[in-house]
């Protein structure tokens, strides 16, 4: 009883008290920034984190992907919907037709795949290059912005990629957040209509 108990003892010290503290150093030396949360600060406020999704539904940001759990953070997941699901061929068709309207596009197979399917974990922070490009001209019109901006904002998109991790793992993507701080405060972007945490 007295060995269980010291072992009890020891591994709770080792996996509740050195490990953590181990793993909080390291990463705290390797990549400071996301260990702290990889808050987005503007003029001194917090407007969120770069990983981790949040709610844009306002015609001049950009959308980020759907979720599952309403960009929850606590209760991050996927819908669990099998590609066999008459309930996400509903949800996906729903999309579908809002952004085709929003976005002023005729063509079904236009919109971009990652804005009609939620992810895995409900709050991913990221959209792919062709799903921010997409976005542009409601942007630009929500804005009451003239056409050359399109061309502005494609620039600005391009300048935001984040690259595939190695050159060849994954897709290049943008992080949405970062893309609506940077309407609201980049100086190329005119009439500021409130905030990206908005």
């Amino acid at each position: 009883m007295k060995q269980a108990i010291k072992m009890f003892i020891w591994l709770t010290f080792v996996a509740g008290v050195v490990y953590p503290l181990f793993i909080t150093v390291i990463s705290h030396l390797t990549m400071p920034q996301q260990a702290s949360g990889s808050f987005v600060e503007v003029n001194g406020r917090i407007v969120g984190s770069s990983c981790i999704g949040q709610k844009f539904t306002k015609p001049e940001y950009f959308w980020p992907r759907p979720s599952a759990t309403d960009y929850n953070g606590l209760a991050s997941g996927g819908s669990n919907l099998g590609p066999l699901s008459f309930t996400l061929r509903q949800q996906v068709q729903t999309r579908r037709l809002l952004l085709m309207k929003a976005c002023k596009v005729e063509d079904p197979k236009a919109v971009p795949p990652d804005l009609l399917f939620a992810s895995g974990s409900g709050i991913d922070p990221h959209i792919s290059v062709e799903a921010a490009l997409f976005q542009v001209r409601r942007i630009v019109d929500a804005r009451k912005l003239d056409a050359s901006y399109v061309k502005i904002l494609e620039n600005m998109i391009q300048q935001s990629v984040h690259h595939k991790p190695l050159g060849c793992i994954g897709d290049a993507y943008v992080n949405v957040l970062e893309l609506n701080v940077m309407l609201d405060y980049d100086t190329t972007v005119p009439r500021k209509l409130g905030t990206a945490a908005s």
